[in-house]
């Protein structure tokens, strides 16, 4: 069973990386309607199955994001010296 914390969880995650889009993002991800997924992040019921489908892809997303981001950082500490890039910065 998906505990309720364990979405929440997810949800803030999700907004982090994808922002207000991450219900679309999810859903093209996992194969399923965006209303489905929206009533997953929402807690309303859905069948079991797709409530699995949307939790896995959620995690593959997150992970997915997560390792690139790791990987453009030991690029950039290779290319640029010791300092990693934590962030861009466009304005200057």
């Amino acid at each position: 069973m998906i505990e309720k914390k364990e979405v929440e969880i997810l949800r803030d995650k999700l907004i982090k990386i994808f922002g207000t889009n991450y219900i679309g993002k999810v859903a093209i991800h996992a194969g399923t309607s965006r209303p489905t997924a929206s009533k997953f992040f929402n807690f309303k019921n859905i069948r079991y199955e797709k409530a699995a489908l949307l939790y896995d892809s959620a995690l593959e997303l997150i992970e997915e994001q997560t390792n690139k981001q790791e990987s453009r950082s030991r690029k950039a500490q290779q290319l640029l010296g010791d300092k990693p890039q934590t962030s861009l910065n466009l304005n200057s």
